[in-house]
This record gives structure tokens, sequence and C-alpha cells, in this order.
């Protein structure tokens, strides 16, 4: 017994010096660790929102920088409810008036509370002279949401290893040292700092647009969520739309030549090869126009100017290349109307094998027959595991649009050379609405494009598309469940 209780008294004790030593030299020493870190922050950690910055180079014009949040939404009874704490945008106050980057000035923001000093290299500012603080080659300064008290750093000159510089927080009386990528995360230019992006504007505020080259017009006009070609209201593809104007939307300028253009004719915006104007939902207007080319080794780009702030700027030649009128790319070009979930049976076939597939509940795909298929007997009634197949397609059917060319209707010269008169596959679907089953009838795959001849009509009109879908036609049921 005294053997047993004397293991235990050891045991307690081997316990208690393990957690006292978790508790003193690990636990304790990371707190002191953290305590370090926290009190070598240059700002301190906080939550609070920071809404103006200062950035002063020397010898450069200050830049000025103001967060505003959202304003408040207008709910459908009419109720104002407020934005939320984290909605808002930035802006450049100084020394123009643009919208901010906001990507990049809010990893700028998170970068200064990341900054940490180096060492403490005087306990006073009475040598702040020596170490270039009297005028620093760099200044920071901001306030928080709601307050006036001003925050900020300066840095000074580099140490003579070029690895650090000497720095002064506002507020305190000493002299720091901070390593070089400091300066790096916050000595921004005007350009890395302001909206660049060509036309800021949603697609839902655009109701119309009017594209002008040399002799290639074109004008289409939004009624409800449709977009139309005028003058013969040919309906427009709502997707490809958004693209077009995805071009002046997402695109950024790469340069400001002018921040208010005043010679027009030096830059070829006198005699403009494009023009592309924006109709707006509260009825003004945006319009773009591009100039003449400037070609920089392989690369091209073009001088253009905008009616928001007359500002003229260079955009890649690829911009303007995706902004010439194109009145098939921007046709809605779909050959069949409906919706994927909600075909219920499908029967592929290729020559003389055939194979028919039911959508069973939870949208599983049962092969319900085979036919002239050595084999493939054995599989009917089975659920396949990975419907996928059947599932690509269907979309690819459902998605399908003509491209290239135009449909062809039986008669017209070219029509016999589709081959459409002797297809290769069949598809036949049927849906769980009880519309009109559709019959597909495609050719042949080309090796080099990719694309086929269609028909869902029995040949009355030929289309041509891309084919890709047709590779999940299967060669064997087996297959299937593989």
């Amino acid at each position: 017994m005294k053997f047993f209780r004397k293991a235990i008294v050891l045991g307690i004790v081997a316990v208690l010096a393990g957690f006292l030593y978790w508790f003193f030299e690990v636990k304790k020493k990371k707190e002191k660790e953290e305590v370090k870190r926290q009190e070598a922050l240059l700002f301190g950690e906080t939550e609070k929102r920071v809404v103006k910055i200062s950035l002063k180079e020397k010898g450069k014009d200050e830049i000025l920088l103001e967060w505003r949040r959202n304003e408040p939404v207008e709910t459908e009874a009419g109720e104002e409810k407020p934005g939320d704490d984290e909605e808002g945008d930035w802006f450049v106050i100084a020394p123009v008036r643009t919208g901010g980057d906001n990507m990049t000035i809010d990893t700028m923001v998170k970068s200064m509370f990341q900054a940490s000093t180096d060492e403490v290299v005087w306990e006073s500012l009475e040598k702040q002279a020596e170490y270039g603080l009297d005028d620093p080659d760099f200044s920071l300064r901001f306030y928080y949401e709601g307050e006036d008290r001003l925050q900020g750093i300066d840095l000074g000159r580099e140490t003579l290893d070029r690895k650090k510089y000497f720095a002064r927080v506002v507020g305190e009386d000493r002299i720091y040292t901070i390593t070089s990528n400091f300066l790096d995360v916050v000595k921004k230019s005007l350009f890395d700092l302001r909206d660049k992006k060509i036309a800021p504007y949603d697609k839902d505020d655009i109701v119309g647009i009017t594209a002008l080259t040399g002799l290639d017009l074109i004008l289409l006009e939004k009624e409800g969520d449709d977009w139309y070609i005028l003058p013969d209201r040919i309906k427009a593809s709502t997707a490809r739309v958004d693209i077009y104007t995805g071009n002046l939307r997402w695109q950024s300028f790469v340069e400001v030549v002018e921040e208010k253009g005043s010679d027009y004719t030096k830059y070829g915006l006198d005699n403009p090869r494009m023009i592309v104007t924006f109709k707006l939902a509260d009825d003004s207007g945006f319009i773009f126009v591009v100039g003449n080319a400037v070609q920089e080794g392989d690369a091209q780009f073009f001088y253009a100017t905008r009616s928001s702030d007359n500002m003229i700027f260079q955009i890649k030649g690829e911009t303007v290349q995706k902004l010439i009128p194109n009145e098939f790319y921007l046709r809605e070009r779909s050959i069949l109307d409906f919706e994927q979930d909600l075909v219920n049976y499908v029967a592929f076939s290729k020559g003389t094998e055939s194979y028919t597939f039911e959508k069973r509940e939870g949208d599983e795909w049962e092969l319900a027959a085979v036919r002239n298929v050595e084999g493939g007997e054995e599989f009917v009634g089975q659920m396949l595991e990975r419907g996928y197949n059947v599932d690509n397609v269907v979309r690819g059917i459902a998605t399908a649009e003509y491209e290239d060319r135009e449909p062809i209707k039986r008669g017209e010269p070219g029509y016999q050379e589709t081959g459409i008169g002797s297809p290769v596959y069949e598809v036949v679907l049927r849906f769980e609405d009880g519309r009109t089953p559709i019959t597909v009838s495609l050719t042949e795959k080309e090796e080099e494009t990719g694309k086929l001849y269609l028909t869902p009509d029995g040949g009355e009109t030929v289309y041509y598309t891309s084919g890709y879908f047709v590779t999940n036609f299967p060669e064997t049921a087996q297959e299937l469940f593989e």
C-alpha cells in the first residue's frame, strides 16, 4: 500500500510540476510576447472605422481620401432602412475629386494596423531634425469615424543599411525605426488610389446604348428586363449586352493624360473613331469617345475621354476591339426555349442504337430501355449513379445558340451542304409540364471546329452550333454504369 501511495503522490507532483511549467514558462511567455507585440503596433488594435486619410510625399501634392457610408435604403413600405455598418465607399477628395479604389485603400488600411515599430532610437523629439523628421519625406494622417483626434506617422531618412526608416508616431515623443516594407504599403500614387473603371455604373443603370464606329451603328433599347436592337426590334441577348457594356463598366483606363481635357484635337478626339453612349435610368447619359491610337512596343493603346468628367486617358487596344458594334454577336440566338429541369424523358439515338432515360424521384435518371446493343438489356431498369451524361446533353441542347452564320431554311442555298438530311444523332425530349415533345436531329461534329448542324423541326430550319455535348452519347450501356 505504501508503494501505491508513494506512486500516487509522485504522479500528482509530476502533474503539478508539468502544469506549473506550462503556466509559467509557456502560457506566461506567450502572454508576454502578445503584450509586447501589441505594444509595438503602430496604431494599436481597434475595431474603429478609418474615415479620412491624408498621404503626403515630399515635393508632391497631398492626397486626401474620405470614406462615406451608403445612403439609407428605402423599403417597399416606404421606410428608410439604415445601410450596413460596413457598407460604404472611398472617395478621393484631393488633388482631384473622384471615386476611390475600395480594394486598394481597404488593403492599405488593413496593412497600416498590422505594422509595428522596430526599436526606439531616441526617447524624445529633440533630435528629430537629425533623422529627417522635422521635414519628413512621407507623412500619413487619419481620423476614426466620430472622432476629431488626429492619428498618423511621419517617416524621415533611411537607415544606413537601407532596410528601415526613422519614424515618429503622432502624439508620441519618441523616435522609432520601422521596416522599409511599411512605406511600400502606404506610399501610393493618385493613380493607385483612384477608381479606374471607365464607366462606373451598374448594368441595371443602363437602359439604352448607341455604338457608332465609322459607318457601323448599333442602337439598343431596354424594355423591362429585355433588350432589343433597333429599329427592327430584334431581340438581343441580355447576357451579351451585359458583357458588351461590361467592357466599359469593368475595364480600367491605364494612364491619365489630362484630368480636364483641353486640346481634344491633339488626341484625335475631335474626329473620333468610336462613340459609345449609355442612356441611364435616371434620364442622364454617359458618352465615351475614342481617338487616336498609340503604339508602345507590341502593345496598342487609344486616347479616350468621357462625359462624366472630360478626363483624357489611355485605354487598352483590346478594350476598343470589344466595343466595335456587331449586331450578330448581340442578337438573341437561342435555338430552343425550355428549362432543363422540366425534362423528364430523354431518348438518345445514333444509327441503330438507342437509349431511353426517365427521371425518377430526386432528379435521378433510370435507364428505361436499350435497343440493338449487345448485352445492354441487363442494365434496363437500373438507376444511373452519375447522370451527368444525360444532363450534359439536355443542357447542351437547352442552351444551344446558332453561331457564325444565319439559320438556313429548307430549299435555301447551302442547305444540302449542311448534311442535315442524313443526321447522325437524334434526341427526343419530353417534359413534366405536358408541353409538346421535341425531337432534335444533329449531324456529326466537325473535327476542326467542334461544331455541327442541328434542326429541331424535322429539317425545316438548320442551325450551326457548338457540338461539345455529343461526346456524352454512350457507346455502350455498360459505360453508363462504370
